[in-house]
């Protein structure tokens, strides 16, 4: 957080405006205003006097300046952590579910070069093939495989 973003945030809980901020600190408000918004610089001399006005001094300030930037990179830090615990806890799912899936088929041999893919809950043949050269024709199992 800057130290114009603390100024401005300051003057908002106390509710002064920033007309108000403006001439007690012997600025122009529009001047204030580009100051606040980041688009020009605040001098010395004026964060000196706008401290003043809203009753701390410029260490004072400073020191909530960096108080609220580590706050902000804490926040920073928890969210990118919440973030990667999530990433991780993700791919744990996507893991745990591939896992079910292939956990419940069961291939096995059933006779040379030919094979079955089966349910194993059921026991149902879901796949049975038999291997072949690419000129051959794969021809169907026809014979229930024992397991």
């Amino acid at each position: 957080m800057t130290v114009a973003a603390v100024i401005k945030s300051m003057a908002r809980e106390l509710g002064i405006s920033q007309t108000e901020l403006a001439a007690r600190a012997r600025m122009s408000r529009a001047s204030l205003s580009l100051k606040l918004n980041a688009r020009r610089d605040l001098t010395l001399p004026e964060v000196e006097r706008l401290a003043e006005v809203l009753g701390i001094t410029v260490r004072d300030l400073l020191n909530r300046v960096e108080r609220a930037e580590r706050e902000r990179a804490e926040r920073e830090r928890d969210h990118a952590e919440r973030e990667r615990d999530h990433a991780e806890r993700e791919r744990e799912r996507v893991e745990r579910e591939r896992a079910e899936c292939t956990s419940d088929l069961k291939y096995k041999e059933v006779e040379d070069g030919k094979y079955a893919i089966a349910d194993k809950p059921t026991g149902v043949i879901l796949i049975s093939a038999a291997h072949g050269s690419i000129y051959d024709e794969d021809e169907p199992s026809c014979a229930t495989p024992t397991w």
